[in-house]
């Protein structure tokens, strides 16, 4: 299994798992530290690429999301164990979370907590804590996402 605690780095990736890697880099990853994974087709579904994606699924850890054949976001899931370099990890309060990072806030439209780091948290409504960290490249909302220029 690869590192559980390894840190989740903004715009770079979670330990040896690195954006931008393409997608027979990460299985060789994942194969080489002997990890459990699953791998889907979302074909019907075309996300920020405009093309189907591919995802590695590691359970209850991580999920990777893979466009034109690159790691382009990775999720860190309620089991992960790893931080941010800010020490914001998965599980945490909110408010706590806000208290390390000023620049975590609210996105109306997106109905999610975005940070000005680099990183985005889905919350748990019922428990007011993180349930999922999200880091992505640079480029993803930027028009050369869409072009394949990354």
């Amino acid at each position: 299994m690869f590192n559980l605690k390894a840190t989740i780095v903004p715009f770079e990736g979670v330990g040896d798992l690195k954006l931008y890697a393409t997608y027979e880099e990460t299985v060789k990853v994942l194969q080489a530290s002997e990890t459990y994974f699953q791998e889907e087709d979302w074909e019907d579904y075309t996300g920020e690429s405009g093309e189907p994606l591919k995802i590695i699924v590691v359970p209850d850890y991580m999920m990777l999301y893979f466009t034109k054949g690159k790691l382009y976001k990775i999720s860190a899931l309620h089991d992960y164990q790893g931080k941010l370099p800010n020490d914001v990890c998965v599980g945490m309060d909110l408010e706590k979370a806000q208290g390390l990072d000023d620049g975590l806030k609210f996105d109306e439209k997106d109905q999610m907590y975005t940070s000005t780091l680099g990183y985005i948290v889905e919350d748990n409504l019922d428990r007011h804590c993180i349930e999922s960290i999200i880091i992505f490249i640079k480029e993803l909302n930027t028009p050369d996402f869409k072009a394949g220029n990354w």
